[in-house]
C-alpha cells in the first residue's frame, strides 16, 4: 500500500481537483492522509465531502504549524510500505503512483523520482527537463521538493521535517540522501506543479517577510549542520547541495532589494551571513551542473553591493 500525505492550508480553490486526481489513480491500493493545518476556509468541508465518497481518505486536523509539521503528522499516521507527498494545490497524472510504485518495487529501491510539469495559473504547462541520464547526486537533487517521488517507508525512519516556514523540503531531502538510499529516476511525468505567481498579484517570495527570510537562513544552517555531522562521508557534490540551496535564496535577496521600504529593514545580520559564504571556487561548476540562470549570480552580487553601501 502507498500512503499519500497531503498538507492542507486554505486550499479550497484547488483541493477538489487535487483530491480527484488522486482518487482517479490507476493504482488503487492507497491510503490518503489529509492534514488540515488550521484552515479558515472551506478546505475541511471539502475533505469531509470526499470522505463520504471514498473511505481511503482520512482527515487529521491541527492548529496552524506549517507544512513540515503537517507532513510529520502524516508520517506518524502512515501505514503503507511506501510514501508519497502531494501539495493540496497540485495534481497527479492518472498513472503517476502506478509508475512510481512499479519502479520502486522492481529493483527494491529506497527512493524513485519522476519528471514533472510546471504550470502557471491557467496555462498549458511546461515540461521540466527529464531527470534521466544524470549522476546519482544530480538525479536526487534535480528538484528540491519532496513531491514527485515515492519513498520506501523504512528509509524515512527517524527522519522528520524541521519546523520551518521555508526550506523544510531541502533539509528533509538532505537527511534522506545522507542515509545513502538506493535511488532510481524515471522520465515519465508523475506530477503537475501549480505555481501561483501572477503579474498583478505578487506572491510571498516577491515581498519582504522577515519570518520567511529567517527561515531561509535557518534551513541553510541546518543543512550545514547535517553535512558537518557526516563530514567523513561528505563529497564535493554534497557541498554543492548547500550552495544550490543558497543560490535559490538569491532570488529572494533580489526581490527584497526592490522593496521601497528596504532602508527601514535591518538586514545587517543577513548581509554578514551571506558575505561570509565562500562561493568563488564553485560558481562556474554548480551553475553549469544545475543549469541556473546567470541572474542568480548577478542578484547575489547585487545583494552584496547594496548591503555594502547600506552598512559601510
Amino acid at each position: 500500500m502507498v500512503s499519500v500525505i497531503i498538507p492542507i492550508y486554505n486550499a479550497e480553490e484547488y483541493l477538489c481537483d487535487s483530491l480527484t486526481s488522486i482518487l482517479n489513480q490507476t493504482y488503487k491500493d492507497l491510503e490518503i492522509i489529509c492534514i488540515d493545518d488550521g484552515s479558515t476556509d472551506k478546505s475541511v468541508d471539502i475533505v469531509n465531502d470526499f470522505i463520504n465518497k471514498d473511505k481511503r481518505i482520512k482527515l487529521i486536523m491541527q492548529e496552524n504549524k506549517g507544512p513540515g509539521i503537517a507532513r510529520n503528522k502524516g508520517l506518524d499516521e502512515a501505514t503503507g510500505d511506501y510514501v508519497t507527498f502531494v501539495d493540496a494545490d497540485d495534481k497527479l497524472p492518472e498513472d503517476a503512483i502506478k509508475l512510481l510504485y512499479n519502479a520502486i518495487t522492481d529493483g527494491d529501491y529506497d527512493v524513485v523520482l519522476g519528471s514533472y510539469k510546471s504550470f502557471m495559473d491557467n496555462d498549458k504547462g511546461e515540461l521540466v527537463e527529464p531527470i534521466k541520464n544524470l549522476s546519482r547526486f544530480d538525479m536526487f537533487f534535480k528538484s528540491l521538493s519532496v513531491w514527485g517521488r515515492i519513498y520506501k517507508k523504512d528509509i524515512l525512519t527517524n527522519i522528520l521535517f524541521e519546523d520551518l516556514k521555508y526550506g523544510e523540503d531541502s533539509v528533509f531531502l538532505a537527511d534522506v540522501y545522507l542515509k545513502n538510499p538506493k535511488i532510481k529516476a524515471i522520465s515519465d511525468i508523475v506530477y503537475y506543479w501549480l505555481r501561483h505567481e501572477r503579474s498583478n498579484k505578487p506572491t510571498l517570495t516577491h515581498q519582504y517577510n522577515e519570518g520567511l527570510f529567517n527561515a531561509q537562513l535557518k534551513s541553510s544552517n541546518l543543512l550545514k549542520d547535517r553535512f558537518n555531522k557526516n563530514i567523513d562521508s561528505i563529497t564535493y557534490e554534497d557541498s554543492l547541495y548547500l550552495n544550490r540551496h543558497l543560490v535559490n535564496t538569491t532570488y529572494y535577496f533580489k526581490s527584497i532589494l526592490n522593496n521601497s521600504n528596504i532602508k527601514d529593514i535591518n538586514l545587517k545580520e543577513y548581509y554578514e551571513y551571506v558575505s561570509s559564504l565562500n562561493w568563488t571556487n564553485n560558481h562556474n561548476f554548480f551553475f553549469k551542473a544545475f543549469g541556473f540562470d546567470i541572474d542568480a549570480l548577478k542578484s547575489y552580487e547585487l545583494f552584496k553591493e547594496n548591503m555594502y553601501k547600506m552598512f559601510s
